[in-house]
């Protein structure tokens, strides 16, 4: 619900922001094939290098998740729940699981946390984003931006809908 949330209240943001003739559905044209089967076959090889593509951002980045924690240089950070967003900046289940195991804090404040690192994402998946829209004039700077205000955004339904549940 956090999730969805924050998403239309991102979308409302940006709908004012920039206007609803600025804020188009992504249009992809399928070549022409030879037929059904070549059509079929194209689709298949699509997905396989998409998927592909995106397999290979999480398992770069929950290494590097994973290399700086046992090089110690999360280490730094006293607060487990600092340290569990940090991880989940760069890869969402790295993040999600760490703050699953922060003892000291609430069953509130993990669903923000969460909720705020699903909805961003992490740096894997801006990674992700920009290889899908590769040549479409999406810019990393516009795909962080609305990460990040879905993710606050998020965190704030989380939150709002923790307090009046408890």
């Amino acid at each position: 619900a956090a999730h969805y949330g924050g998403a239309l209240v991102n979308r409302s943001l940006y709908t004012r922001l920039l206007g609803k003739e600025n804020i188009r559905a992504a249009c992809y044209v399928l070549p022409q094939a030879a037929g059904m089967q070549q059509a079929v076959t194209d689709s298949i090889i699509s997905s396989l290098k998409a998927l592909g593509i995106i397999l290979a951002y999480i398992v770069l980045f929950m290494w590097l998740t994973d290399m700086l924690h046992m090089c110690g240089a999360l280490s730094i950070i006293d607060s487990q729940e600092i340290r569990a967003m940090a991880k989940g900046m760069l890869e969402m289940t790295v993040g999600c699981e760490a703050v699953s195991e922060c003892a000291g804090a609430s069953d509130i404040l993990k669903c923000v946390m969460c909720s705020a690192l699903v909805s961003w994402g992490g740096l894997s998946v801006a990674g992700q984003s920009m290889s899908m829209l590769s040549g479409t004039g999406v810019s990393l700077g516009y795909i962080l931006v609305t990460k990040l205000t879905h993710a606050l955004f998020s965190a704030g339904v989380a939150f709002t809908v923790g307090l009046v549940v408890l």
